[in-house]
């Protein structure tokens, strides 16, 4: 936890040798672990958390959290009939909209829980080891993939009807953009933009998130459109689409 709250005039602090502070989600008492080793973070005194959702910060987390304003990160949101709450890792009020940064495995009822509550939300994934290679989508590839038929489309996704659903509508904007740079004659660009990719351990997980999931994989951004293929999303435009 990146900030806790000062005991005397709950203002939102940041971790300090020494410093104390109490939880913002549940006023338990905190203290502040500043080490050399680990990120510097907030930490429940009684060695509890009281939200299951939250992971253990890393470096990669604090490093996405602190390319968006302050008062966006750590965010409380509140189930106002059920009294549920969790800490969203960034919430963009204008946009209503979530960005939860995944580092750690996660389950199917987690996703689906943590989607349920935050509604509007996209997944950040650290995939940095997921073994993923990426390959150019050239002409070829692309053209038979555009004349794949419906139901041979259904068999390649899988018999998972969620996931299945939402990789066949990814699939569907994928034609749709296909064809936009076909008949713009700039397929370059679209091959820039679109790739294959081929992932060793598949982690399928992220098959059944509605919400979109970008991995992070370190020297590039993509967006998972199907079960192979992505597209690349620059740091830049992704930030300029979800920060500003």
């Amino acid at each position: 936890m990146k900030f806790g709250l000062n005991q005397e005039s709950r203002e939102r602090v940041e971790p300090q040798p020494g410093l104390l502070a109490i939880c913002p989600l549940c006023e338990s008492e905190l203290v502040a672990k500043c080490g050399d080793i680990n990120v510097h973070h907030w930490a429940h005194k009684r060695q509890h958390s009281c939200d299951h959702w939250w992971e253990i910060e890393t470096e990669w987390h604090r490093k996405w959290k602190n390319r968006f304003p302050k008062d966006w990160q750590e965010v409380i949101k509140l189930d106002e009939f059920t009294g549920e709450k969790h800490i969203a890792d960034i919430f963009n009020a204008q946009l209503d909209l979530v960005i939860e940064f995944q580092n750690s495995p996660i389950d199917i009822r987690e996703i689906q829980s943590r989607e349920g509550f935050f509604k509007r939300m996209i997944w950040v994934v650290n995939a940095e080891k997921f073994q993923l290679s990426t390959f150019t989508l050239d002409k070829w590839n692309a053209d038979i993939f555009r004349r794949i038929k419906p139901q041979i489309k259904e068999s390649i996704l899988g018999s998972n009807e969620q996931g299945g659903n939402r990789l066949t509508t990814s699939l569907e904007m994928f034609h749709k953009q296909l064809e936009y740079y076909q008949d713009k004659n700039q397929t370059e660009a679209f091959e820039e933009s679109y790739i294959q990719y081929k992932w060793s351990n598949r982690k399928k997980v992220w098959d059944i998130a509605n919400a979109p999931v970008f991995l992070d994989l370190g020297d590039e951004i993509v967006l998972i459109k199907s079960d192979f293929i992505a597209k690349r999303i620059p740091l830049e435009r992704l930030m300029k689409k979800y920060a500003e």
